[in-house]
């Protein structure tokens, strides 16, 4: 654990795992191995889009911001013409997260401190701006995955992004060193899809390791 993360010392609390990455790096294919293992996933992508359903409170400001031309044809946001927008302009790209991302924190926050009380296993936090939030420091054990820049490119052309729109994405982002300095686990997702697999096995080795000391604890307590 990095200094200055906090240490989950409720009795009987599962571990809580931030899993994150740049766009493009493979993280979400890690966090669906942690799920199929056990993990209760939190996916922060999908808590976002929910916060943008049609006549929410951040709908509403988004619109008042960026006007009717982010909007589809049955006038909901269109996620894709909203990144147009905002990706390579940093300016616009602030605006927008001060209008989502405090909503979204909170909802994050909510959502990891329900999976916690019900203690079902490790409760993984899947997104990509865990450091940008402070997030990192609410974690047990932050997780980050890297991949080279041209693999991240080719991942987000797969998705139907352009390449000049898969490069604002990317140069959008914060330095990959930035992250790593602050991981205790680095998963680098530069090889294949078995590389990847067996460092995401190694990951929740650990995952699963913490979790058994943390009960062996707690039954020596009583």
């Amino acid at each position: 654990m990095k200094p200055g993360r906090k240490k989950n010392r409720a009795r009987h609390r599962p571990p809580v795992i931030g899993l994150t990455g740049l766009a493009g790096s493979g993280k979400s294919t890690v966090a669906s191995w942690f799920r199929k293992w056990g993990a209760q996933v939190v996916e922060a992508d999908k808590l976002g889009h929910r916060l943008l359903a049609q006549n929410s409170p951040c709908y509403r400001s988004l619109v008042e911001c960026f006007g009717n031309k982010i909007l589809n044809k049955s006038r909901a946001i269109d996620r894709r013409r909203l990144g147009e927008l905002v990706f390579g302009d940093r300016r616009q790209l602030r605006r927008l997260n001060r209008l989502v991302h405090p909503e979204l924190r909170r909802r994050l926050q909510v959502r990891i401190a329900g999976l916690v009380r019900e203690n079902r296993g490790p409760v993984v936090l899947d997104a990509a701006l865990i450091l940008d939030w402070g997030l990192d420091r609410e974690m047990d054990i932050l997780i980050v995955v890297t991949a080279p820049v041209r693999d991240r490119l080719l991942r987000l052309r797969r998705k139907g992004y352009s390449l000049d729109q898969a490069r604002a994405i990317v140069g959008s982002q914060m330095a990959p060193s930035r992250l790593v300095s602050r991981a205790d686990i680095i998963i680098d997702n530069a090889g294949d899809i078995s590389s990847l697999r067996r460092q995401a096995e190694a990951a929740w080795r650990i995952i699963a390791k913490q979790r058994t000391s943390r009960r062996q604890k707690e039954e020596g307590r009583k």
